[in-house]
């Protein structure tokens, strides 16, 4: 016999967890919190609540529990003082692409328009650094709200989801009409390939180059793609540079046609592309690759010779340089095929 006690809307959170498999969540306890904490009292749910020092320590352990798992990190936060400690770490989970839920602890419902301590707008306070930020407009929801939450979190491109929850929401019981288990998490399949006919002309026109460059970007290290571009580098005779300010190690330093980092000063950089008639930007992100820039001096990467493949989203490739050719793909089965 079970010895949970009745359903409350804390409990399909659980469900969720399960589901996914993620077996940790991280935080800083608060009063607001012992709801969601409390389940993980019960051996039956089978979820670690591990202690943080700090909110931005509790959110960069969620990031490091992503890149390990595959899934999105969990943590919980109190109130506004919760979330802002951790905005440094939110902000690096966003430009990152790390999938994160964040699960905030809202005052009571019924209090907040009188201002109680410590309450804010902590939706909008999340929302710049997260790719869906709600708070909830009753319990009866809260199912829905985090099956799109752990949707949106893994989607490509992934990143931080943030959930606003008034607290006492947590200890109503299910209506009779609601599922007794959180039905599932719908999935996005991340294994897949883009247009062929413009695969083919973007091979083309690559293979016609003269003296190509490669710049390997994060969407090669989230494929686990470095092996099938250094194929791809060893068949044209292309060096590889790694995108400036990545998140990830993309490509072997050790390999012979690895060029670290591109410069970080504009004429340097537009003097490396010069050198070369194709660029072609793999797993690229939007991410200015210098910290200083004059417009009288031109672009950073002359227009004519850029060539994408994109592995991130297409909502971020091409959105501050144009492309030539433009494919939305996952990197690492398009090599290897």
């Amino acid at each position: 016999m079970s010895d949970l006690p009745p359903r409350i809307m804390r409990d399909y959170l659980y469900d969720a967890l399960n589901q996914l498999n993620i077996r940790q969540i991280f935080g800083v306890p608060g009063t607001n919190e012992i709801p969601i904490i409390d389940g993980t009292a019960y051996p039956e749910n089978n979820v670690e609540y591990v202690e943080c020092l700090h909110e931005n320590i509790a959110m960069g352990a969620a990031m490091g529990a992503a890149r390990m798992t595959g899934e999105p990190g969990v943590l919980v936060v109190h109130i506004t003082p919760g979330i802002a400690h951790g905005i440094g770490n939110l902000f690096n989970a966003y430009r990152s692409h790390t999938p994160l839920v964040i699960l905030c602890c809202q005052q009571q419902n019924e209090l907040v328009t009188q201002e109680p301590l410590l309450s804010s707008n902590i939706a909008e306070l999340a929302k710049q650094y997260c790719k869906w930020s709600h708070e909830l407009r009753t319990p009866y929801e809260f199912p829905m709200v985090l099956q799109r939450a752990f949707k949106e979190a893994k989607a490509p491109a992934c990143g931080p989801v943030f959930i606003s929850i008034p607290w006492e929401f947590m200890m109503v019981n299910p209506l009779p009409n609601q599922p007794e288990k959180l039905p599932g998490i719908t999935r996005i399949p991340t294994n897949f390939c883009g247009d062929v006919d413009e695969i083919q002309r973007l091979a083309k026109r690559f293979s016609e180059a003269k003296n190509p460059i490669i710049i390997a970007g994060d969407g090669v290290g989230y494929d686990n793609a470095a092996e099938q571009l250094g194929i791809l580098a060893q068949t044209v005779g292309a060096p590889v540079s790694l995108q400036t300010f990545s998140s990830l190690a993309n490509f072997p330093n050790d390999d012979i046609h690895w060029q670290g980092e591109l410069p970080g000063n504009q004429a340097m950089l537009q003097a490396l592309f010069q050198t070369h008639d194709v660029a072609f930007l793999v797993g690229w992100s939007n991410q200015a690759q210098v910290t200083v820039f004059n417009y009288a001096d031109g672009p950073l990467i002359p227009l004519q010779w850029i060539f994408f493949i994109c592995r991130i989203t297409p909502g971020i490739s091409g959105k501050t340089t144009t492309a030539v050719m433009l494919c939305w793909v996952a990197s690492g089965p398009v090599w290897k095929n």
